[in-house]
């Protein structure tokens, strides 16, 4: 017994045509043969219906591997946008010419049983931008924009974030810290991540240094190892250092 054909209608949901057996057949639209439109063929076999991905840091001359820089006259802020809107309003700033940082990570998901691995935001509802005082005045028109932050101190900002940039650019797996733990300053004495500081949080999984914005309560973390780590001492207003405990 043969195949039965069956009725399949395109994205427009109209126009239908028979398959016999994986072949096409044409049906009758005005008395001729119509033949499938473009917008009514199914995917190709391996193509995923994301949108392209767009740079983390833009323009690519603002960062020099270690820290991040503002054009002259521009400084930082944080915008504050709409829910799963970071990379749009990301596109938006390339599109008016605004400096920009997107912190992502890389993470594995499932599509159709295909595992596949896509960039989500290390700090959801937020977008780094920098810019004159004028263009970060009026970013708030963007539809996705609810507010335009400014950081007590530019520079220590810009020192925080320039950090959670080495990591993201590391390649390191991280872990998203919603909230900051007080904790022993420490820096990296070796390795790629060398001359980084940040917080020592300890748990069951081992250690991690926690690099963050310290004036959002927020940040990531990455595993490290105890000889990776020195300390990192406050200035002490009597010139005195406390011991270190063995």
């Amino acid at each position: 017994m043969g195949s039965r054909p069956f009725l399949h209608f395109g994205s427009s949901g109209k126009t239908p045509r028979r398959r016999h057996g994986g072949h096409e057949s044409y049906m009758m639209k005005g008395g001729q043969l119509a033949p499938p439109t473009d917008d009514s063929r199914p995917l190709e076999s391996g193509r995923m219906p994301f949108a392209a991905p767009i740079p983390a840091i833009w323009p690519e001359h603002i960062w020099d591997g270690r820290a991040l820089t503002a054009p002259d006259s521009t400084a930082w802020y944080a915008l504050k946008v709409r829910p799963r809107c970071e990379k749009q309003v990301a596109k938006e700033l390339m599109d008016c010419a605004v400096a920009y940082c997107l912190s992502l990570r890389t993470t594995p998901r499932i599509y159709q049983r295909r595992r596949v691995e896509t960039q989500v935001p290390l700090f959801p509802g937020y977008v780094f931008a920098a810019g004159t005082e004028e263009q970060i005045s009026v970013l708030w028109r963007l539809r996705n924009v609810s507010a335009t932050l400014a950081p007590p101190s530019q520079d220590e900002f810009v020192q925080e974030l320039s950090g959670v940039c080495r990591l993201m650019m590391s390649g390191a797996p991280l872990t998203r810290e919603a909230r900051l733990l007080p904790g022993e300053r420490a820096r990296i004495t070796h390795g790629s991540l060398k001359g980084l500081e940040g917080t020592v949080l300890r748990n069951s999984d081992g250690i991690r240094l926690i690099v963050g914005v310290t004036w959002m309560g927020q940040g990531v973390s990455v595993a490290v190892t105890a000889d990776m780590l020195e300390r990192v001492w406050s200035p002490d207003p009597l010139g005195a250092r406390p011991g270190i405990r063995g």
